[in-house]
């Protein structure tokens, strides 16, 4: 079970995905069904996950929760995949876990703005860190927050009093929840990606099951369709 620990992490670095709000539909390789009908087999790569906690007043790194998080994605994937797929769930070396995931994020980046995904590659340092163990790997990365009891009751409080004082020309409701997942397709033998995807939701709970559910099949409904 692989939990946002590495680099971004330990360090406490705040990583902003610049990444369009809502859903998307996607980006393939050129050929994407003749490969997507050539695969068997694929890895399952750890997920990784970075979710924090609003308490009273701070905003801090959520480790149980980035660590259930995990589990439901892990668990939602393999479910998802297994009835068409031979399925193996990899686990990144714990020496090359910080630069995994600073790696994974300048990927997903990567993906996000190009505008034809045929163009990248990855880099040396990412190959060195992942598996060989299947030509086909699978990366994931989710990113959100959950509040507490009290930090809702206080932001909502606000939200009232601004609506008080402005005589109802502004109303503002705050986000209890953030759930934004990425994932990606790799194929090993020729060091490339063929398949990204993104889901981005607010005021769902990264931390439910039946969300994450929903979102991994969404992010994947090239492979069951």
């Amino acid at each position: 079970m692989k939990v946002f620990k590495g680099f971004l992490g330990v360090f406490g670095i705040v990583v902003i995905l610049n990444l369009a709000r809502g859903c998307s539909t996607g980006k393939i390789v050129a050929g994407f069904d003749d490969i997507r009908s050539d695969i068997k087999q694929i890895g399952i790569i750890e997920p990784c996950v970075k979710l924090d906690i609003f308490q009273v007043k701070e905003r801090e790194f959520d480790a149980g929760g980035s660590d259930s998080a995990s589990f439901n994605i892990k668990n939602g994937l393999v479910e998802l995949l297994k009835s068409t797929y031979s399925i193996s769930v990899i686990s990144i070396d714990s020496s090359n876990i910080r630069t995994y995931d600073s790696e994974l994020i300048s990927l997903f980046n990567v993906l996000n703005k190009s505008t034809n995904i045929n163009l990248v590659k990855l880099n040396d340092r990412m190959i060195k860190v992942l598996p060989s163990s299947a030509d086909y790997l699978l990366l994931t990365y989710q990113n959100g927050f959950t509040r507490s009891k009290n930090n809702y009751q206080q932001q909502l409080a606000k939200g009232i009093g601004l609506t008080i004082l402005t005589l109802g020309l502004y109303s503002q409701r705050p986000v209890k929840y953030s759930s934004y997942m990425y994932c990606a397709m790799i194929d090993l033998r020729q060091n490339r990606v063929i398949y990204y995807n993104k889901i981005r939701n607010q005021d769902i709970n990264p931390l439910s099951k039946k969300v994450t559910d929903s979102q991994i099949k969404y992010l994947l409904r090239k492979f069951i369709e």
